[in-house]
């Protein structure tokens, strides 16, 4: 329905699949819940499989094969996603509004599931401060976030999309492993903060 350019109700979504309401209601509450795990449901992509064609468990060769697997789905059911996008950002100023915004993630964190694999590899290059960073850095360069910038900002096709994502993505890798072999650790927040005046 959603593909169709339908936001369904629970409801509708229920008479639709043959579900009664009340098994409907009791799995979705709100049609924001439905909506949202809608698009999220097209995006579990078997991660092992993908991974298990890896040529090498190069970091470089296994987020590129990340970056390009979930590009081609993204871009297949770009709607879905943008919902899903759509739906995590009014739940925002819901949850705002009840005053539980950092109470619990409202948005999904499954593209973690393509980097940690990646950064395996540089468990004993990069220490816990570079690894947490890059791996932060990396949730940056592909998913749902990432395709908006591309197409909506830079204006670019979806090739193009793809290509600088699995561009951005290796630079970071490339960057980092760099920066360790220089001895260049990331500047912690307390080490950014300016003196205060014990007075």
């Amino acid at each position: 329905m959603m593909r169709r350019g339908i936001n369904p109700t629970v409801a509708e979504a229920a008479e639709a699949a043959g579900v009664h309401r009340a098994t409907a209601y009791r799995y979705f509450p709100t049609a924001r819940t439905l909506l949202a795990e809608a698009a999220l449901a097209v995006s579990d992509l078997d991660t092992e499989k993908v991974y298990a064609d890896a040529p090498s468990r190069d970091p470089l060769t296994l987020i590129d094969m990340a970056v390009v697997a979930v590009c081609d789905l993204m871009f297949a059911e770009e709607s879905l996603f943008r919902r899903n996008l759509v739906e995590a950002l009014e739940g925002w100023f819901v949850r705002q509004e009840e005053g539980t915004v950092d109470e619990f993630p409202f948005r999904s964190t499954r593209r973690f599931m393509w980097i940690d694999p990646c950064l395996e590899p540089l468990a004993d290059v990069l220490n816990p401060a570079q690894l947490r960073r890059l791996r932060n850095g990396l949730a940056l360069t592909f998913g749902s976030e990432a395709v908006v910038v591309t197409r909506d900002v830079c204006r670019i096709a979806p090739d193009e999309a793809t290509e600088t994502m699995r561009w951005a993505a290796a630079s970071l890798i490339r960057t980092a492993v760099a920066e360790a072999q220089a001895g260049i650790s990331p500047v912690s927040a307390e080490d950014e903060a300016p003196e205060r005046d014990s007075k």
